[in-house]
């Protein structure tokens, strides 16, 4: 996921509870419902709507890292690498692909190929048993 995406929904989430702050002080400001229902005129209770927008901002806070925590633990889940245990080829979307494919497909790298040290002794070994079977 990109943090781009992340960003925006964040975003929208606290536009979404400032609005419902907003319509808060209004009811208790301007009385929306006497305006908006014809209901009876009610007086402003200043300590209700703080206590509301302070209830609807402890919310907002576990809405917001709620949704932090998981957009990253999707961005881990989805950064795993899955690579056959028997070819090591790498699954991209349905597809299995080598890993040097995988390289050049995802990141524009280029491979190349050596041989470590261990590798190498190894190697050496088998060539020099081969050889010493044929004497």
């Amino acid at each position: 996921m990109r943090p781009n995406a992340m960003s925006r929904i964040v975003i929208l989430e606290m536009v979404g509870f400032v609005a419902v702050i907003v319509v808060i002080w209004l009811d208790e400001l301007a009385d929306l419902p006497y305006y908006l229902l014809g209901t009876p005129r009610t007086p402003g209770r200043l300590p209700e709507a703080l206590l509301e927008s302070l209830l609807v901002l402890i919310v907002c806070a576990g809405v917001v890292a709620s949704t932090i925590w998981l957009f990253r633990r999707i961005e881990r889940l989805e950064s795993y690498i899955v690579m056959c245990a028997w070819c090591r080829k790498v699954r991209v979307d349905e597809r299995w692909i080598t890993f040097e494919e995988y390289l050049s497909e995802k990141n524009s790298l280029q491979t190349s190929h050596g041989v470590c040290k261990a590798c190498a002794e190894k190697q050496l070994r088998v060539v020099e048993s081969q050889f010493a079977g044929e004497k």
